[in-house]
């Protein structure tokens, strides 16, 4: 009988320490079950180049779902030339696919990196880059693609449209950049940027495209009302019927920069009435108009107590009835210096995801100034109004997730090497990033990269980081 009662102790005392276990493992991966798929690819990345290029710097541009649940990813591989690579759900080449996996594309030539995709419902896929105008002028310039990697010419006859701001506006410098690209429903593009003028200071710019490639208007903004405008990175029609352009400058009477809304005319770009953020300093990157109306844009703040401190992440959230802003996770160092999110205006991106949540994606670096050596993504839930705003605690560590390249040694200061992640999507249900990166210490080649994130319901998965 005591031994009855001692081995049902006993088993007791094991059924309790398992159950224990349980809850503690649950509880880890509640808040670890997030990051990168590590099924994805190889550890989680997909890093892509022609192996019959093998000095070629490929620059991931952007992710786009195809038939198939194939995924193509669009890169920039020469001066004149787009790669496509087709991937299967697990990172591994569709070889089905154009060569082994891949097609080239040729294309107006152009060395700069400023580029970007935007995917359409149909598959075909939507590049804006920075191209070389006349002299030392540049201009910005728009290729649709179709989803088997060939230039679509419905659009704007050839497949390529470029849009030169100084024949709309006077007194411009050199440099035309596009710092954002957004889709509209019906086929149509907004693409915004900073454009720089002879006298050295920058100014928003939007051209609107409609969805045969032709130019519906290109517009400089010099003022707005309440700021000094710098430049715009994202616009989409809101739900009022106007463009909701988004940038950054100088509040009038402020030592700070920060936000500015401006609310357009949709059919001329006209300004209607504008907002500024009262606080600073912020930079704004890109982000969208979600169907409930509510516009969202990744930040990047640095408090005016630090200045010349680390940018850290934030979501800026629009709606009818003001501004708000949800502070996100700060990022973990990536090398033996602070870590920071990239000061450069447009390099990070707010998306929704699959599931009605928001997704923030930045490259992260360090104070020592190198600002791109890894991936950082966070998910927030937006409420009914700003009060119900909040991170997702499940996803990554609480809220939020990074992930690099780390090679055997690590390079200088204990960094990884070189990573930009170019533009966030979403494919089968999950998000996907696409950029560029390095396989070592040394600058070049450089390989463009793709790699999956998981979802907060991913609880207990294997491939978290």
């Amino acid at each position: 009988m005591k031994h009855d009662q001692f081995r049902t102790a006993k088993f007791d005392f094991l059924r309790a320490t398992i159950l224990l276990i349980a809850l503690v493992l649950a509880s880890v991966a509640s808040a670890q079950n997030a990051g990168i798929n590590r099924a994805f690819g190889t550890n989680g990345i997909a890093s892509l180049r022609d192996p019959a290029n093998g000095q070629a710097r490929y620059l991931g541009l952007g992710a786009c779902a195809t038939s198939g649940n194939r995924l193509n990813v669009v890169t920039s591989s020469s001066e004149q030339l787009l790669t496509i690579f087709r991937l299967q759900p697990d990172g591994t080449s569709d070889t089905s696919f154009g060569t082994n996996g891949l097609v080239n594309t040729v294309v107006p030539p152009s060395s700069y990196d400023e580029g970007k995709v935007s995917c359409m419902s149909d598959g075909r896929m939507l590049v804006v880059r920075m191209v070389p105008g006349a002299g030392t002028d540049t201009n910005v310039q728009l290729l649709r693609l179709n989803a088997n990697g060939t230039l679509d010419t419905s659009f704007a006859s050839t497949g390529i449209l470029t849009v030169d701001f100084d024949e709309h506006a006077s007194g411009l410098g050199d440099l035309e950049f596009p710092l954002g690209l957004n889709l509209e429903a019906d086929g149509s593009s907004l693409v915004t940027g900073r454009v720089y003028r002879a006298d050295g200071s920058s100014r928003p710019g939007l051209v609107r495209v409609d969805s045969n490639g032709s130019v519906a208007f290109v517009r400089l903004y010099d003022t707005l009302t309440g700021v000094t405008p710098v430049y715009a990175t994202s616009a989409n029609i809101g739900p009022n019927g106007r463009i909701w352009m988004v940038g950054g400058g100088n509040p009038t009477s402020t030592p700070f920069n920060s936000w500015f809304r401006t609310e357009l005319d949709v059919a001329t770009g006209n300004v209607v009435q504008t907002f500024v953020g009262s606080d600073g300093n912020y930079i704004v990157d890109g982000g969208r108009v979600l169907p409930n109306g509510i516009m969202v844009v990744a930040g990047k703040y640095v408090p005016q107590s630090q200045p010349g401190g680390a940018y850290q992440p934030r979501l800026v959230v629009f709606r009818t009835t003001g501004a708000s802003v949800v502070p996100l996770p700060l990022p973990s160092p990536v090398s033996d210096f602070e870590p920071t999110l990239s000061p450069y205006p447009g390099r990070a991106i707010a998306i929704p995801t699959s599931d009605n949540r928001v997704l923030f994606g930045a490259p992260i670096g360090d104070q020592s100034g190198n600002f791109e050596l890894a991936t950082y993504a966070a998910i927030i839930e937006l409420g009914a109004d700003s009060s119900g705003d909040r991170v997702d605690t499940r996803f990554g560590q609480n809220g939020a997730t990074q992930f690099a390249y780390r090679t055997a040694t690590p390079c200088a200061n204990g960094a990884p090497p070189l990573q930009r992640p170019v533009r966030f999507s979403n494919w089968l249900n999950r998000p996907v990033v696409a950029g560029i990166h390095a396989t070592t210490c040394a600058l070049n080649p450089r390989n463009a990269f793709a790699a999956r994130l998981l979802a907060p319901e991913d609880v207990l998965s294997n491939g978290f980081e």
